[in-house]
């Protein structure tokens, strides 16, 4: 395994399961029924449930298309530029699943749902 390899790994994971102060993604959804997940906050552009669609969304297509380019042969997961696509869309991934739980975590402090029973931080 290469060296690129786990920082991928590690990145990716850190993003999804929580590092440090961050509470795993998780448990930003632990506890949660249907009406809470719906209901809206007053200001909140969106819910828990609108939320978490989207980040299901949009990370299903982002490997699904770097899934597909590389079934068409660019197995090393670059561009013809030479990026990295592969490492690109992985961090991508990370980053955005990381950053959506945060707002869902601040959602559900808002709704009084917080901390969930997973536990996460309350200051």
């Amino acid at each position: 395994m290469s060296t690129m390899e786990d920082v991928l790994r590690f990145t990716l994971i850190a993003g999804v399961e929580g590092e440090g102060a961050s509470p795993a993604s998780s448990n930003a959804l632990d506890g949660l029924d249907w009406q809470l997940a719906g209901r809206r906050v007053p200001g909140a552009p969106y819910t828990i449930q609108q939320s978490a669609n989207h980040i299901i969304y949009w990370n299903g297509f982002s490997l699904a298309a770097l899934a597909a380019y590389i079934r068409e042969g660019n197995l090393e997961g670059k561009t013809p530029s030479g990026r990295r696509l592969r490492a690109d869309v992985l961090r991508g991934v990370g980053s955005h699943v990381s950053y959506h739980f945060g707002q869902i975590a601040l959602l559900r402090r808002m709704l009084g749902a917080w901390p969930p029973r997973g536990g996460g931080d309350t200051w």
